[in-house]
């Protein structure tokens, strides 16, 4: 399963806490994302 999490500000702490709290515990891993370059007018 994957679940999104801030990796910074102020929502990144409250978030993990609340992961931890619920019985989720995190594993680090890289920080995966799929860009795709689309045409844009200029």
């Amino acid at each position: 399963m994957r679940i999104a999490v801030p990796n910074k500000g102020r929502l990144h702490e409250p978030t993990i806490d609340l992961l931890e709290r619920a019985g989720l515990h995190l594993v680090d891993a890289p920080i995966a994302s799929s860009t795709r370059r689309r045409p844009t007018r200029t």
